[in-house]
């Protein structure tokens, strides 16, 4: 699981922008025009349930070397930045400004929190000298897409507000669903889950699709080997997290190309540092960077620096999602770290597995499924035999003899489109359950699940 150094660190060592992350040149936050920078693109990150503003960079990710402010802490101080927001935005929120080292420069990374209830939207307006103006009172900014499905702060128009409502009110049931379950915690079950947002009914017939997508899996084995076979260096010895989704209808209108790939990464949440279906389109190799193969976007990433990662993830326009992460517990090299092959640690699968839910919720949004509104995920596990469940990258404790004797387990479940945030931790459960019981019958509460899973959701390391 990521800490904040590490989390920071991955972000501006990969930085891309999506519609959690906004780049920008180096500027001057004291001039007009710096100052609608920070303003516009602060409020269009909270209407989007928060992100990250990173100074420094440019669209394609390189350091920008050019106009560096000669005190960087002073221009980007976090009292004048919290001034700004507190002076032209409707709503009030806090932001937290870190300053993030790459190679000799520290980059300012503008961190907007989660939990947006009300559309925000500017009080008054800022207005040049000359009579320029750099934005008017009522104006609404969010992070959109645009014609080639890139993101990008801009006002918000009339296809915008379903979106940006159904956030306010997700962030609404979360409050909700946290105080009945604060305060409470002694009414029936079924009165629970009502105001919890887990939703009872069934859903119909199980997606019938469980043979395409392990077909999909199974393509994705055979052409993860032929990279690693080519790959320059050795890959090192690993248990591996595979998950996937596919959508219950066929996905048309989509083609393998850049527009679709564009839509894929902008929609990414990014939700920790390294995030699940990372847009590698920066990295300094072509070799990690997506390339078309088999109909289908591929990265294939292995990356060894102050962190490990080996990472492949295959999608294909029809909708067929799968990514494949090593699992850390093998490749991670800091002292805190257990042996490889001896360990898994259930918060950090508990962390993955609502990443990528959550995910493949923000990939359906924008991809407009039009037909059955559900999708089939399927999560698969190798060589867990032997390892010990821990709990070794947070302060959470478990106590008991509870080790796998199963080397290899899958599990998939049916989890609707329109699943809001609340109800992620709930599919979550359903797949931790039995994943868990594997290590001498081990049971991890859904409290615990939930608490991991709202975690992970606002992004708190």
């Amino acid at each position: 699981m990521d800490d904040k150094k590490s989390y920071l660190e991955n972000l501006v060592s990969n930085p891309t922008e999506n519609l959690s992350t906004e780049m920008k040149r180096w500027f001057d936050p004291d001039t007009n025009e710096g100052i609608a920078k920070i303003v516009k693109g602060c409020i269009a990150l909270r209407n989007n349930d928060g992100g990250f503003f990173i100074v420094g960079f440019k669209d394609n990710g390189e350091q920008d070397t050019e106009n560096i402010p000669e005190n960087v802490y002073e221009a980007f101080h976090p009292d004048k930045l919290q001034g700004l927001i507190s002076k032209y935005s409707s709503e009030p929120f806090e932001l937290e400004v870190i300053f993030q080292k790459r190679e000799e420069l520290e980059h300012p990374v503008i961190v907007i929190p989660p939990g947006v209830e009300t559309p925000v939207a500017l009080k008054k307006g800022l207005i040049g000298k000359d009579g320029k103006k750099y934005f008017e009172a009522h104006q609404v900014y969010l992070r959109s897409l645009n014609s080639n499905n890139t993101a990008s702060t801009s006002q918000a128009t009339y296809a915008d507000w379903k979106s940006l409502v159904k956030k306010c009110f997700d962030n609404r049931e979360a409050d909700i669903a946290r105080f009945v379950k604060r305060h409470l915690t002694n009414l029936p079950a079924e009165f629970m889950q009502i105001f919890s947002g887990l939703q009872s009914i069934e859903q119909g017939k199980p997606v019938q699709k469980n043979d395409v997508l392990e077909s999909f899996f199974q393509e994705s084995y055979k052409l993860y080997d032929a990279r690693v076979e080519k790959h320059e260096s050795k890959i090192p010895d690993c248990g591996f997290l595979d998950m996937g989704f596919t959508s219950a209808d066929e996905l048309e209108g989509f083609a393998t190309n850049t527009n679709f790939l564009n839509l894929i990464m902008s929609s990414n949440p990014r939700l920790t540092g390294w995030p699940l279906w990372i847009d590698s389109r920066g990295a300094a190799s072509e070799y990690a960077r997506p390339r078309v193969v088999a109909n289908c976007w591929e990265v294939f990433y292995p990356y060894f620096g102050y962190f490990n990662h080996v990472d492949y993830w295959r999608i294909n326009p029809s909708g067929y999602f799968f990514h494949r992460r090593g699992f850390e517990d093998d490749l991670e090299s800091s002292e805190r770290a257990p042996k490889p092959f001896t360990s898994f640690d259930f918060s950090l699968f508990i962390w993955r597995v609502g990443e990528a839910i959550a995910c493949a919720l923000a990939f359906c949004e924008e991809l407009k499924y039009a037909g059955d509104p559900r999708i089939l995920f399927e999560v698969k596990l190798s060589r867990l035999e032997g390892r010990q469940l821990t709990c070794w990258t947070s302060g959470r404790q478990i106590y008991g003899d509870y080790k796998s004797f199963q080397d290899d387990y899958s599990v998939s479940i049916d989890i609707p489109t329109d699943t809001p945030k609340t109800m992620i931790a709930e599919h979550v459960y359903k797949i931790t359950v039995p994943v868990f019981a594997l290590f001498n019958g081990c049971e991890i509460s859904k409290g615990i699940v939930s608490e991991i899973v709202e975690e992970m959701l606002s992004r708190r390391m």
